[in-house]
């Protein structure tokens, strides 16, 4: 039996090995704890107030701006952990609220929270907004992020701008029929992380994973590895062609 001055040598190097692991990889525990996140707002041509939470890494490379679906508000992001752990892959992340979602509202109305009913051209309006303020304020090439039925809006926002400096988008849980009219018009990458089969007949790069009956995602942690390392090749061809160092 091992005798008490053991035991309490074998304690020490354990917890020694952990306070290691722990302070070398803070991706372990899904935190980055030299990073702040700062509050913004965005105005879009009609006046609407788009509520923003941003933060950015001392080595960012890319800016990640994540869309939340209808119905929801940018928090969402934060419950899934998303928000927090795109940082750790050295981008800068943003996420904000649609138009009578969350805090966005009208100029000089009083308060948020209330979803309004908006046509999908004012929702492409928001993304195009987000666009342009990150490219004003960040100054990175893009990825979005999107999520439900909202990427037939993001897709449109981006067909509409044209822009060579969005890298790419990212459609979760979204059905092939929502936006199969836009995905052979799109000009950038795109990866779909869905349970729908007929992705599987498309070019995009696509991703099957579990959705449970209330609509939200089964994250597994192999789709998890897919996904932030597709965003994270989209700087391995910016290096390819030459526009960072």
């Amino acid at each position: 039996m091992l005798n008490r001055l053991a035991v309490t040598t074998i304690i020490v190097i354990v917890f020694t090995i952990i306070a290691i692991v722990v302070n070398a990889y803070p991706w372990y525990l899904g935190l980055n704890r030299n990073i702040e996140w700062n509050s913004g707002v965005a105005l879009t041509d009609d006046n609407i107030l788009l509520d923003i939470k941003y933060a950015v890494t001392a080595n960012s490379r890319l800016a990640v701006i994540l869309v939340h679906d209808y119905g929801k508000d940018k928090t969402m992001w934060s419950r899934m952990n998303l928000d927090e752990r795109l940082l750790n892959y050295d981008n800068a992340v943003i996420s904000f609220d649609l138009r009578f979602h969350g805090n966005s509202t009208p100029v000089l109305a009083n308060g948020g929270g209330t979803f309004a009913v908006s046509s999908e051209d004012d929702y492409v309006d928001d993304i195009k907004t987000m666009i342009k303020w990150s490219e004003k304020n960040i100054g990175k090439p893009i990825v979005i992020v999107c999520y439900g039925k909202v990427s037939r809006a993001v897709l449109e926002g981006v067909n509409e701008l044209k822009d060579p400096n969005i890298r790419g988008v990212v459609l979760i849980a979204v059905k092939y029929d929502d936006v199969a009219d836009l995905i052979n018009s799109t000009d950038t990458n795109i990866m779909v992380l869905s349970n729908d089969p007929a992705w599987s007949r498309t070019p995009v790069y696509f991703v099957s994973i579990g959705v449970s009956r209330d609509g939200s995602i089964l994250w597994s942690d192999s789709s998890l590895d897919l996904l932030f390392n597709w965003i994270k090749n989209r700087v391995f061809e910016l290096q390819v062609e030459g526009i960072n160092d």
